[in-house]
């Protein structure tokens, strides 16, 4: 195992840190770099005190201090670059435009082109969204990326110059200066020049992957340029708990692959070695150009720069050097990325790849071949180091990532390189790259494969605590394996301890979950908790469910569908297209089958409903009156939408009078007052029943009327803790608490389990209830 050269390391994490406070406004730029520069000259102080003749400890002392001091010098001069761009980018007329609401026309080059986004927020309608950089804002210059979220992409291609309308909000995102929610397009120009050329190839590859197969389309263009919005939800989804969802993200194995190719290809012409770092850095640059520059990208080509520089002094390219190297130089040119998730995955997982996997190769060789040893010490070793970034968006850890990856790797490098060489060819002879990209897409079947099998196997995810104190935990556990593994000298004792206390901290989350977990085997309806959204359970069969409705994205429908044994959705119902409803469809359809759908009328076109016909389930909008049975469960539609135009898609909402076993089941969707009135008057008498789902998460939007006429066991309202919304309101809860023998709320109890019959009885966090 080489030695690294770890010399920049401390000044590129100390830089990352210090730029991601600075533009998170986390603290005051001007203190964070006062406190630097005194910890250099602290650090040199110390330095030119020691005689480092006098001792070893003295000469180790003075290089830490020596390091520490320049690491904390170039700390503090990017955190005074980042300071004074971000209080430029920030301030004038985006500061105006934000404090005053008011429509606003703002001018620039887009420079991320639009793509699809979550339109749940705008009613389930398809909106994009775009970045600009803002040249002007109602006529008064400025220099600011803004996000413009459209109905309509037509003028927002990479490089148009264009002119959107609408009013300017924060962002929560410190790389974008405002974003602007339903922009109008007013005025654009197409792009010209080289940015025109990368425009009509992205468009090339987008028309030759077209003739693959579907399944193969999206993630073909994916490993080939990392753009996967072809790709269809549920397969996206078994990417990502597969562990394969890098290869569709550029990153340096796509650079790598690349600089091979051209390595190769220009030494057999045997040609100086300048030569061969302009072909690298060409091609590099291109390839960059061609992808777009999100920050893991961007990462990837500063690396091959420096490999370029590598080549023409015919020096060794050193990976860590190299990659702490490419973090200066970007954050140095776009400070902004030091909050970008993207490229703390892709310097965790390059760090953890050329510092730890040869020593966990070394190790695996105890029990593997040593060729065995080192395949799975890579993508273990980068599953690893990535793991703790991503457990609190992902909410838990795909086991099987090892696996799926040893069986996809192969595969990556020959669809990158034919997939590429195809679209060159088609753009040089049109017409001459259809077989290559096909020959491409051929080679992801073995991918799409592995992510299928591997995320719908037994066992594939392993939920953990999505929170701070999950990250810490998950790095403990990650910690302790590193140590045991760089570790120069381990007894067989000292692997056992340490393989035991990796278990016991994997293990922990799951017994406090199964410990806290409300018990009721016998449940005939279940409220997840999914967060700030619905979703209900109505029991089938042994191990089947109706589902109404799923949560929002991320929310963790898969998650309780699993906690409470259900390996099949016989129907699913999506009351309305909003993305706490339906948002988390593609987490359903990669964890179980869906035998049938219902939509609102309203959501016939929505992307929910098109990822259940990409999936091949059936989809039908259901008219007042709709009964089905469903094994123990019967369901009727009280309401769709169907037969009276809807006043808004909440107000579509599916309501639907339901049983399962021994309960019964009103759930009002997300109905407003007005639509509440409305079924008020079509149901004109009293209904009891054992459950009701209160309408719109308990807002203040209730109909008394409606409510005078509940007669439930128990009330539930489904809701996030410290949702901005402030659901459940004091007014809802006021009105329904008299007319339910207990109300209950997710964000409070967790799931809550119910079963019917002498009674109900209810399980959940909160003290046990039996709701006579």
């Amino acid at each position: 195992m080489s030695e690294h050269d770890a010399r920049l390391v401390p000044a590129a994490l100390g830089s990352l840190v210090a730029c991601a406070l600075v533009v998170a406004d986390a603290v005051p730029w001007r203190s964070l770099a006062a406190a630097l520069v005194a910890a250099a000259g602290s650090g040199a102080w110390v330095a030119r005190r020691l005689d480092s003749s006098a001792s070893t400890t003295a000469a180790r002392v003075r290089i830490v201090a020596v390091g520490a001091a320049f690491a904390c010098c170039v700390a503090a001069i990017l955190a005074v670059g980042a300071g004074l761009r971000h209080e430029a980018r920030i301030g004038g007329a985006v500061a105006n435009a934000l404090a005053s609401r008011q429509i606003v026309s703002v001018s620039g080059t887009v420079t991320v082109e639009a793509r699809p986004t979550a339109a749940g927020r705008f009613g389930g309608s398809d909106r994009w969204a775009a970045r600009i950089e803002a040249h002007a804002i109602d006529g008064v210059p400025v220099r600011a990326p803004v996000r413009v979220v459209v109905a309509n992409m037509e003028g927002l291609r990479l490089g148009a110059a264009a002119t959107v309308e609408g009013r300017l909000s924060p962002s929560a995102s410190p790389a974008d200066a405002a974003v602007m929610w339903d922009a109008h397009v007013t005025a654009s120009r197409p792009a010209h020049g080289p940015v025109r050329l990368v425009a009509a190839a992205r468009d090339r590859i987008d028309q030759l992957t077209a003739s693959v197969p579907p399944r193969l389309r999206g993630l073909t263009a994916g490993m080939v340029t990392g753009d996967d919005s072809a790709m269809p939800p549920d397969q996206r989804e078994q990417m990502r708990r597969s562990g394969l969802a890098h290869l569709t993200a550029v990153s340096g194995a796509h650079f790598a692959v690349l600089t091979v190719v051209v390595v190769w290809a220009v030494r057999r012409g045997r040609v100086p070695r300048v030569v061969q770092a302009v072909a690298v850095a060409c091609a590099a640059g291109a390839f960059t150009a061609l992808v777009g520059p999100e920050p893991s990208v961007v990462r990837a080509a500063s690396m091959a720069a420096v490999m370029a520089l590598a080549i023409v002094l015919g020096r060794r390219a050193r990976a860590v050097a190299a990659l702490a190297s490419g973090v200066l130089v970007l954050l140095a040119l776009d400070p902004w990325v030091a909050t970008s998730l993207g490229l703390c995955l892709s310097v965790a997982a390059v760090a953890a790849i050329a510092v730890w996997a040869p020593h966990l190769a070394v190790r695996l060789e105890r029990w593997l071949v040593p060729r065995l040893a080192r395949l799975v010490s890579v993508p273990l070793a980068a599953a690893g180091a990535t793991a703790p970034l991503l457990v609190p968006v992902s909410g838990g850890i795909g086991l099987y990532a090892v696996p799926a990856n040893l069986i996809a790797a192969p595969f990556a490098a020959p669809v990158t390189i034919l997939g590429l060489l195809g679209l060159a060819s088609d753009l040089l002879v049109p017409g001459t790259g259809l077989v290559l990209v096909r020959a491409a897409s051929a080679c992801a079947v073995p991918v799409e494969a592995a992510a299928r099998a591997f995320a719908t196997a037994p066992g594939a995810w392993l939920d953990w605590p999505a929170d701070a104190a999950g990250a810490v935990m998950l790095a403990g556990v990650v910690a302790l394996a590193v140590a045991a593994t760089l570790a120069r000298r381990v007894r067989g004792w000292g692997l056992a301890g340490a393989a035991l206390a990796c278990l016991g901290l994997l293990a922990t989350p799951t017994v406090l979950a199964v410990a806290d977990a409300p018990r009721l085997p016998d449940w005939d309806v279940i409220a997840c908790d999914v967060g700030q959204g619905d979703m209900l359970l109505l029991r089938t069969g042994e191990r089947s469910a109706a589902v109404i409705d799923t949560g929002p994205p991320g929310g963790g429908a898969a998650g309780c569908l699993r906690r409470h044994g259900i390996g099949r959705v016989e129907l699913l119902v999506l009351t309305h297209p909003d993305a706490d409803h339906d948002g988390d469809v593609a987490a359903v359809l990669g964890a179980v089958p869906v035998d049938r759908a219902w939509v609102s009328p309203v959501a016939l076109d929505a992307p929910s409903t098109r990822a259940l016909r990409a999936a091949g389930v059936p989809v039908d909008a259901p008219r007042a009156g709709t009964r089905i049975d469903i094994g123990q469960a019967s369901l009727l539609v009280l309401a769709s939408g169907t037969d009276t135009p809807a006043a808004s898609d909440n107000d579509a909402s599916i309501v639907l009078f339901a049983s399962s076993g021994g309960a019964t089941l009103l759930a009002l969707g997300d109905l407003e007052r007005e639509a509440q009135e409305a079924l008020a008057r079509d149901l004109g008498s009293p209904v009891v029943v054992d459950v009701v789902k209160i309408a719109h998460h308990g807002s203040a939007n209730q109909s008394e009327r409606l409510a005078g006429l509940v007669r439930a066991r128990a009330g539930i309202v489904s809701v996030g803790a410290g949702n901005p919304y402030g659901h459940p309101t004091p007014s809802a809860l006021h009105l329904y608490a008299p007319r339910v023998t207990a109300l209950l709320r997710t964000d409070e109890c967790g799931d809550i389990l119910m079963a019917g019959g002498n009674g109900l009885r209810i399980a959940s966090r909160c003290p046990a209830v039996v709701a006579g």
